[in-house]
């Protein structure tokens, strides 16, 4: 059975078409996620770890995190690499899966 379809709806078909797909291209447009950069300041690496700065500089001072200081010793800005930031986390995770294991285990 062949289906016939006016001409009318056709192009009503098609300009929905359209209409959908420019709404498609808008929303993957707007909705790509900005790259991370590889470098933050004291302030954006604990925002970024969800930590205090004081608790940050807590951890670089014991060395669990690496940081960079830039500049004289007064004047120094401090930079964190966003790799070392995520290895910290990594660790923290592997220590808290051993530890699950240890106490799993007696």
């Amino acid at each position: 059975m062949e289906v016939v379809v006016p001409e009318e709806v056709a192009a009503s078909i098609d300009r929905l078409r359209e209409v959908l797909e420019e709404q498609f291209m808008r929303i993957a447009t707007n909705s790509r996620v900005p790259p991370q950069p590889n470098y933050f300041t004291r302030e954006e690496a604990a925002e970024y770890l969800r930590m205090s700065p004081r608790m940050l500089d807590s951890l670089s001072e014991s060395g669990q995190i690496r940081r960079a200081k830039l500049g004289e010793e007064r004047k120094s800005k401090v930079l964190f690499r966003r790799v070392d930031l995520d290895g910290y986390v990594e660790g923290q995770l592997d220590l808290n899966r051993q530890e699950a294991l240890v106490r799993g285990r007696t």
